[in-house]
């Protein structure tokens, strides 16, 4: 083919394409669909794009426009991104498998005026040793894209006004499209922004470095704004890693503690599940580590836009394909006294993404994923209830944990005159009911410590529970010894339970009752 000889291309109506344009029809999801493209799949390769609004003063000054230096289209293939059921850029990440993602976007914004793009200089993608920018644009018969009846033709040409100046790279830009872009105010386009910066959960400023400009023209004077995206992440709390200075309030390591764990799915070994799962920090932890660190990761006012926060109105699991969330909320919810502390991500392969959503709606897959998911939580206690509101461990996690403690500990094997592990019993049975944890002597004879494991924090109830065993084990004891007590609890000691502590001590001399912390012992 000589260089400068035009490629024509066959005639599509304009109808098919109208159709899939009304099947999504929200600035932010088409406009994703055209940032998609781009994205290599190399871990270590990333790609700058630049996502351009403009309000023009009169309708057929807006447009909308795309840029980035990825990998670029091959000339051979440009044209066949407008062919239903064809997907031909098959080295990029994101874009459906199907094919129809960038053309909803296309279409659905309003007139593409072209697409421009270059391939990296590589021998398939030149003519006679040269590099070229090659440009398709389609026209349509009657010159108005929104008859059904007219036909689209795509031509791919030789870009005689070359754009890009990076080595690869597209351009597209679309024309028609004043509907669907706003007349925003800059508190309106931070809002749009925010959209994107909840939607690349785990690209933004690694693979993908995002900027959104918004200029609008239709105002007296002329206003851009212009904004990085960044990705939005929760402040997470590894209760097994709890961080020295916040032990009082048990903010602990800012981690996952499931992290990218492959989840078999029985009966489909061709589905692959990675699942991350944590807990969101409280926001009365997050206040109080602020307040303490002056830290802005801990600034609960900066949080409150992500959907990845307390604040937040979604729910359940995350469902996401290499980065992006596909869908957050009640499709793929798992019922939980704690979903709101929750954050759970699912990576699934071997589903096409076109399909990913509604496979995971209904059926034998769905059921068969979420149970194995399920069986994963529960293994860390995901499903723990607990009034406070944070305080992942389990009362056993913290009881096992003090007494090997306890055991360990020289001053304190003294202070509870413990000389053989024998002496110390967990969840002993009794007349008034079951205490935690109970130290005897070396005989058995007499209880010398009682003392109970709370998950919440330590109140009256505490005190007056802990003061019924101990009340009862005096009785029991020949020589009616009051033995000490003790609370271990996930939070320091509350006034409530000081003051009842108080009271107990006039009415009998010479008693005592210690607080333990049980955050002390997962210190990171």
């Amino acid at each position: 083919m000589e260089k400068n000889k035009r490629e024509i291309r066959p005639k599509f109506r304009w109808e098919i394409f109208f159709k899939m344009a009304q099947q999504d029809a929200d600035l932010g999801e088409l406009c994703s669909e055209l940032i998609d493209n781009p994205i290599p799949k190399g871990d270590n390769e990333s790609v700058d794009i630049t996502l351009e609004i403009v309000k023009g003063a009169r309708a057929e000054e807006s447009y909308i426009k795309i840029t980035d230096n990825g990998i670029g289209i091959s000339r051979d293939i440009l044209p066949e991104i407008f062919e239903v059921g064809e997907s031909p850029m098959k080295e990029k990440l994101l874009m459906s498998e199907m094919g129809i993602g960038l053309k909803l976007a296309l279409f659905g914004l309003g007139k593409p005026e072209y697409i421009a793009t270059k391939q990296n200089c590589l021998p398939s993608n030149s003519l006679n040793g040269g590099c070229y920018e090659y440009i398709c644009k389609p026209h349509f018969h009657s010159g108005i894209p929104f008859s059904k009846n007219d036909l689209v033709q795509f031509n791919v040409d030789i870009n005689q006004t070359p754009e890009i100046t990076t080595d690869s790279g597209t351009v597209i830009k679309i024309n028609d499209c004043d509907e669907q872009v706003p007349n925003w105010t800059e508190v309106q386009f931070k809002r749009f922004v925010a959209k994107f910066n909840a939607t690349y959960l785990s690209f933004l400023g690694n693979r993908l470095n995002l900027n959104v400009v918004y200029t609008n023209n239709k105002r007296k004077t002329t206003k851009t704004y212009s904004q990085k995206c960044e990705a939005y992440s929760p402040v997470l709390t590894n209760p097994h890693k709890i961080i020295s200075e916040f032990v009082d309030f048990g903010l602990g390591e800012n981690e996952l503690v499931i992290d990218n764990k492959y989840v078999p799915i029985e009966g489909y070994p061709d589905i692959k599940v990675i699942l991350c799962a944590g807990y969101k920090a409280h926001p009365n932890q997050l206040k109080q580590a602020f307040t303490l660190t002056k830290k802005e990761m801990y600034n609960v006012d900066n949080n409150t836009l992500s959907p990845y926060s307390y604040f937040s109105k979604e729910r359940g699991i995350i469902l996401k394909k290499r980065g992006k969330v596909l869908n957050f909320g009640s499709n793929l919810e798992v019922a939980s006294s704690r979903e709101n502390a929750h954050y759970i991500t699912l990576e699934v392969e071997g589903i096409p993404s076109t399909g990913l959503k509604k496979e995971l709606k209904k059926g034998n897959r769905r059921e068969a994923m979420l149970e194995a998911v399920k069986k994963e939580l529960e293994k860390e206690g995901f499903y723990l209830r607990n009034a406070a509101n944070f305080g992942a461990r389990s009362e056993k996690e913290d009881q096992e944990k003090f007494v090997k403690h306890l055991l360990g500990d020289g001053a304190m094997c003294k202070k509870y005159g413990i000389t053989n592990p024998q002496q110390v019993e967990t969840f002993v049975r009794n007349e008034v009911g079951e205490c935690d944890i109970v130290v005897w002597d070396n005989n058995k004879d007499n209880v010398i410590a009682v003392g109970e494991v709370k998950k919440d924090r330590p109140n009256a109830d505490t005190s007056r529970q802990l003061f019924g065993y101990m009340a009862y084990y005096r009785n029991g004891n020949p020589n009616n010894q009051m033995p000490r007590g003790f609370v271990v609890c996930q939070n320091k000691q509350q006034t409530t339970f000081t003051k009842q502590v108080d009271s107990f001590k006039s009415l009998f001399s010479g008693l005592e009752i210690d607080y333990y912390n049980s955050n002390t012992f997962y210190i990171s």
